[in-house]
């Protein structure tokens, strides 16, 4: 069955189901995670994804699921095309990465570290103030919405369990918390040449908050800030845990010391946490640190 075909037949039952407050059975209409996100103006992209996924029977079954849902906004955060250049093999792997079993309410889910995703991979869960994070990245913009077979949260951005499809200027582009790393990248010539210059660089990459604890003007030219948060080779997670007690050399020539954590302990001896890591983009790895580093 083709997409098109599908959109139709799931909307054709979905209008049968809405004439009246009953099944065809007679028993009570149901109101599944499938029925609230057809309904929802802003997860037509999602709608869309589940349905060339051909995921509508699984998320309309018993479940339950707890479901945690991308605007259509979050999707456009992605590289233009790559919704829908996948094939329905990696819609579905991503699409069920953001599904774990059970129902998980938030109040529930602020007291988890992890939950494991209905595709198989960990999603990291913390916390910063009232605010609910995955992957240290992606925010719970909106929580419990109750369906007949579960749980949705809504989230400001894609979660992905494979390496981003794109560059590392476009993997911070998808993710909101990172919006002033991007803008102050953006505005930095020598910065930005050197990311996309650059095949297989490490960033730190300052969450907003850290620009807005340091006063920076987003707008200036900031590339000698920024360089000494870039380093010139691939650094995963594991390989940062084995630097520990190591400097490295940044691509401005400064060096950052690695502790434990681990976390990074820059020239003026200010320790940042990395927040979130292992973003891999087609140029490097980013990882999200709490603080800017300074010299």
């Amino acid at each position: 069955m083709n997409y098109l075909v599908k959109l139709v037949s799931l909307s054709l039952l979905l209008a049968a189901c809405g004439d009246d407050a009953t099944g065809g059975d007679g028993g009570e209409a149901t109101n599944t995670i499938v029925d609230i996100v057809v309904a929802n103006p802003d997860f037509e992209t999602l709608e869309s994804a589940v349905i060339a996924a051909d995921l509508v029977d699984t998320l309309s079954g018993e479940g339950p699921f707890t479901v945690f849902a991308p605007t259509d906004d979050a999707f456009a955060l992605l590289p233009d095309g790559v919704v829908a250049g996948l094939d329905q093999a990696t819609l579905a792997q991503i699409l069920k990465y953001h599904v774990v079993s059970g129902a998980v309410p938030a109040a529930d889910a602020i007291g988890l570290t992890s939950a494991t995703s209905v595709e198989g991979t960990d999603i990291q869960l913390s916390t910063t103030g009232s605010n609910l994070y995955l992957n240290g990245l992606t925010l719970v913009t909106s929580v419990d919405i109750e369906a007949d077979n579960g749980i949705i949260h809504v989230i400001d951005s894609v979660i992905l369990p494979i390496d981003f499809p794109g560059n590392l200027v476009e993997a911070a582009s998808a993710y909101p918390r990172l919006s002033s790393a991007v803008t102050s990248i953006s505005n930095s010539p020598t910065a930005l040449g050197a990311v996309q210059a650059t095949a297989g660089a490490t960033i730190f990459a300052p969450i907003n908050q850290a620009f807005t604890d340091a006063n920076v003007d987003l707008t200036a030219d900031s590339s000698n800030v920024l360089l000494y948060h870039a380093v010139g080779s691939e650094i995963d997670s594991a390989a940062a845990t084995a630097a520990v007690g190591t400097a490295l050399t940044m691509v401005n020539s400064g060096t950052v010391n690695v502790v434990a954590g681990p976390a990074l302990e820059d020239e003026q001896g200010n320790t940042r946490n990395l927040v979130s890591v292992d973003l891999k983009a087609s140029n490097g790895i980013i990882h999200a640190i709490d603080g800017l580093l300074l010299q």
